[in-house]
């Protein structure tokens, strides 16, 4: 009832807010975490720093039990596995863990009940994948819940459409994708690399090296910072960057084979702290600045060129962007155009064998310049069986049946009037037209 005190309350309530906002706004950055870390990392490391800027030390402690550590406990559950097949998926997952611990110095690992990793098996087939529109390989599932094991894998008894049995190679590659999991560090389409799966059966292991294990070893040193950050109550402000995407997809204007296509892609940081990506293509076929950093409001430009010696037709791959903004970690940006043949050889009806009669075969072959294309026939010759060739130019009607076009069109191209002599064994006879030309 005395408006004194209540007053007198208002104030200091008033003056420890502005104190609490004062410490907030004074107080450090957390770590900034790099691009390709998993998504469920990054999210926890912005959880824990977001109670550390709220001071709510306690809550912070139960999510950085969740983070990697050095020491790993494995649960390893193969009941479903046939008999025969056991030791070898155990010494797998086994070969798994120390190719790790070998890679990265300090890492350990036992086998227990109870673990940081959950492994298993299933007897039926898992859902399938509608990345590459197969059963599951493998499903892998990471939880913040203290009751839960950090990361829980599911491997697949059989793999494909074929449901060709799990080979040793299988379950090594997805154990070690397991525990690249939980150390923080997100999927890769880099072939042969140890973030990168697939659900078809795997030809070879995959190995514990390049940017995956330096993620893993940045990983285990925000855990160290984060944790130790905790245990000093030290109050943090959570470092969280914004990507804003010019482009969703790419696509380059149509290329001549043989010419270099170019392309470029605009990415912005409108977060408060320094974004991190980084670019993994699906095809050594590109060149461009594969990571980079922006600061808070400021804008890149990632130049992308292409290298169309290899493709014509219909071009399609992916850049997979990796960033450090915890809403996404990752996405996939496609790139797609049209490689128009620098060159293509057309047959008017084309067969995947041709008879010689008795009065021998004639069969004219075209050479026809892409659109762009300049090039002039300098010489040719024949190799094979007995044939004679006599060389022309020639125009006309035509389908390209090359690139799947069946509707006649317009050539001026050079024509091949093959003429083949019946006088050849019986069986199939192969022949070769090598054509030199000045491009």
């Amino acid at each position: 009832g005395n408006p004194n005190v209540f007053y007198s309350f208002n104030i200091v309530r008033d003056m420890l807010h502005a104190i609490a906002l004062l410490i907030q706004s004074s107080a450090p950055l957390g770590p900034e975490i790099p691009a390709g870390t998993h998504e469920a990392f990054l999210r926890t490391c912005i959880k824990i720093e977001r109670n550390l800027s709220a001071a709510k030390f306690s809550e912070a402690a139960k999510l950085v039990s969740r983070l990697p550590k050095r020491q790993v406990v494995i649960s390893y559950e193969d009941t479903a596995v046939p008999a025969g097949d056991r030791k070898q998926y155990r010494d797998a997952v086994t070969r798994a863990t120390s190719n790790w611990a070998k890679a990265l110095a300090g890492l350990k690992f036992t086998f227990a009940s109870k673990g940081d990793i959950k492994i298993s098996y299933s007897k039926t087939d898992l859902a399938v994948n509608p990345e590459t529109g197969l059963p599951a390989g493998a499903a892998f599932f990471v939880s913040d819940a203290s009751s839960d094991p950090r990361v829980e894998a599911v491997f697949a008894l059989f793999r494909g459409n074929d449901r060709i049995p799990s080979n040793r190679r299988d379950i090594y590659n997805e154990a070690a994708f397991a525990i690249g999991t939980y150390l923080g560090v997100a999927s890769s389409p880099a072939w042969g690399e140890v973030m990168h799966r697939t659900d078809s059966p795997s030809g070879i292991e995959t190995r514990v090296v390049g940017a995956g294990l330096a993620l893993a070893r940045q990983c285990l040193g925000i855990a160290d910072e984060l944790s130790a950050a905790t245990k000093n109550k030290k109050v943090l402000q959570p470092a969280i960057p914004e990507l804003a995407l010019e482009k969703l997809e790419l696509n380059p204007q149509t290329t001549l084979q043989g010419d270099e296509a170019q392309t470029s892609f605009s990415l912005t940081n409108t977060g408060t702290t320094t974004l991190r990506y980084s670019l993994v293509p699906d095809c050594g076929c590109f060149t461009l600045k594969y990571s980079g950093t922006l600061k808070s409001a400021e804008t890149g430009v990632v130049r992308v060129f292409i290298n169309t010696d290899a493709f014509t037709g219909d071009f399609r791959k992916n850049l997979t962007l990796y960033s450090n903004d915890p809403e996404q970690p990752s996405k996939v940006i496609p790139v797609k155009f049209y490689i128009e043949p620098r060159y293509r050889f057309l047959i008017e009806k084309p067969k995947p064998v041709y008879i010689v009669g008795d009065s021998g075969l004639a069969l004219p072959i075209y050479l026809a310049r892409g659109k762009g294309s300049q090039f002039k026939v300098k010489s040719f010759e024949m190799s094979g069986t007995t044939v004679q060739a006599e060389m022309s130019e020639w125009q006309g009607k035509m389908p390209d049946l090359t690139v799947g076009n069946t509707t006649p069109q317009d050539w001026t191209v050079y024509k091949f009037s093959l003429l083949i002599s019946p006088n050849i064994a019986t069986g199939r006879a192969p022949i070769t037209l090598t054509v030199l030309t000045d491009d």
